[in-house]
């Protein structure tokens, strides 16, 4: 009963962020209950503890060099905004730690996607003018104005487009890992099929382009097209068209032309943002301007410029302004090792997901492993083109999903380290008693 009031409250923390007291209330819970299961299990640190740990570390010690400022670091504003990492990534590490039964990860994750799903469905009728839908419009779930060629975007419970964007890409992703990969009768695979489309719509309806690219990236690394099942094939087939329909709307289409011209709004701007972020690395190359100070005003710097130049005064401005490019943001605040320290994170999480595809590949736990790596890679690209891996929503739920897996991984691979020494042990006395019993054995 207890898990299932944790599972609730960190349902709510993936689910909406329009609240940030609310979400920032579940996550403390959400970090607790790790905790506890950490203190419990007396686990050593492995590498990917180790990573975060050193992560952490690096950007409190790039805090301390540049801005001294003990009250703004602890403050709600920056740490929802600058200083978000210094949040999410201490939970990723409480993840690791969470030990949950079968039947209640796998109920998590399908309540979980059924609800983006619904929340998605639900846009759809409202976006499409359908009849009598006047009361799904208090749902908040769109823009309240038009905001692309006329059309409103799909916002779901959270405070960008992007960020749903982001949130919608790699439950599609999750939801195909479990179509090419999981054991399933014919009535749930029909139910997650339908899972899947309204995603789908959710995440089109966003008109989130770094989701676009996130998803094919994720999907890449998730089709064996060799290996496809036949249903899955048959669906591919029948879902195909319905995607076709749904980007002919010249809306779509317009957006998605948009990826390739640098002339219009937000592609300019993002390159005038990329401009200022290198600017501020080749200032400091090595450890960067310091954590959170790319949005400051009137910097001052001290140093030696083009090597270490870090900036030590100015006014703190905390906004959700990034570099949207999570790769130049590190690089501008933290320099070489800032990016190489968070990036090994990755590189970390990626190994063990690998091994534990590698040792558990009969395990319920194989489609999440997939769905894992998917989104994994789909974040990394989806980063190029927004500060994901610094934020707040998107990289929770990349973190839930990977901490939660490889900590069901753990698991289980430890309790079949300890039955099969008792299962060899069985199997080696049974040659000596066949014998006996044939009355072969000499005394």
């Amino acid at each position: 009963m207890i898990d299932i009031l944790f599972l609730l409250v960190l349902c709510l923390v993936l689910i909406q962020n329009a609240i940030p007291l609310l979400a920032a209330g579940s996550l403390i819970v959400c970090i607790c209950r790790g905790a506890v299961g950490w203190l419990a299990s007396k686990r050593k640190f492995l590498r990917l503890e180790i990573a975060i740990i050193l992560c952490i570390g690096y950007w409190l010690a790039n805090y301390e060099w540049s801005t001294h400022s003990f009250n703004n670091l602890v403050s709600f504003q920056f740490l929802r905004r600058d200083g978000a990492l210094l949040v999410t990534y201490p939970a990723f590490f409480f993840f690791l730690h969470w030990r949950l039964r079968r039947a209640y990860f796998r109920a998590f994750w399908f309540s979980f996607l059924t609800a983006l799903s619904l929340m998605a469905a639900c846009a759809v009728l409202i976006l499409r003018n359908f009849p009598y839908i006047s009361v799904l419009e208090h749902l908040n779930l769109v823009g309240g104005e038009a905001e692309f060629e006329g059309s409103r975007l799909f916002y779901g419970w959270y405070q960008a487009h992007d960020t749903a964007g982001g949130i919608y890409t790699m439950a599609c992703l999750i939801l195909l890992a479990f179509l090419i990969e999981g054991k399933m009768g014919r009535h749930l695979r029909l139910f997650v099929w339908g899972l899947l489309f309204s995603c789908l719509a959710g995440l089109a309806l966003t008109y989130s382009r770094s989701g676009y690219l996130g998803f094919m990236a994720g999907a890449l690394v998730l089709f064996p097209i060799r290996q496809l099942r036949r249903s899955f094939k048959i669906g591919l087939v029948l879902a195909v068209p319905l995607i076709v329909v749904l980007l002919s709307s010249s809306s779509f289409l317009s957006r998605i032309d948009t990826i390739t011209d640098p002339n219009w709004g937000t592609n300019a701007t993002r390159f005038v943002l990329w401009q200022d972020a290198w600017y501020d690395f080749s200032q400091s190359p090595i450890v960067g301007i310091g954590f959170g100070r790319y949005n400051d005003l009137r910097r001052q710097f001290q140093g030696v410029p083009g090597l270490v130049y870090i900036a030590t005064g100015g006014e703190i401005e905390n906004n959700d302004s990034t570099a949207h490019d999570s790769y130049l943001h590190f690089l501008a605040e933290g320099g070489v090792v800032g990016l190489f320290v968070t990036m090994f994170i990755w590189w970390c999480a990626w190994k063990e997901l690998t091994f534990y595809e590698r040792k558990l590949p009969r395990s319920h736990l194989h489609p999440f492993h997939r769905a894992s790596k998917g989104t994994l890679s789909a974040m990394l690209v989806y980063c190029i083109f927004d500060h994901v891996l610094g934020s707040g929503s998107n990289v929770l739920f990349l973190m839930t999903l990977i901490g939660l897996t490889l900590a069901a991984s753990r698991a289980e691979l430890a309790t079949l380290s300890k039955v099969r020494p008792q299962t060899e042990l069985q199997a080696v006395r049974v040659p000596a008693v066949l014998p006996i019993a044939a009355g072969q054995t000499r005394f």
